[in-house]
């Protein structure tokens, strides 16, 4: 799960639902935004299942910041081993 700082509007709803320690604050320009700290994560999955909500106060699913990044490859990488000569 991946947080975009530039959309989080630092409502702290992630940190309060989760409270992973991978969920950290980062200072920007626009005011302090909820970041990801992978070394952190504990990658449980508690991300996805945060609630925020809005100016109505309906519950809206997910957080607009959070972003799941899938990565799709058709085939396994293939690795080569440098030659070692003998010596």
């Amino acid at each position: 799960m991946n947080i975009t700082p530039e959309v989080c509007e630092n409502c702290l709803e992630c940190t309060k639902a989760t409270a992973c320690p991978g969920l950290t604050t980062l200072k920007t320009d626009y005011g302090p935004k909820i970041d990801t700290d992978l070394t952190w994560c504990v990658n449980d999955g508690a991300c996805v299942r945060v609630t925020a909500s809005n100016e109505a106060g309906n519950q809206v699913k997910p957080c607009p910041s959070f972003e799941q990044v899938t990565v799709l490859r058709k085939k396994r990488r293939r690795y080569t081993l440098p030659h070692i000569g003998a010596g």
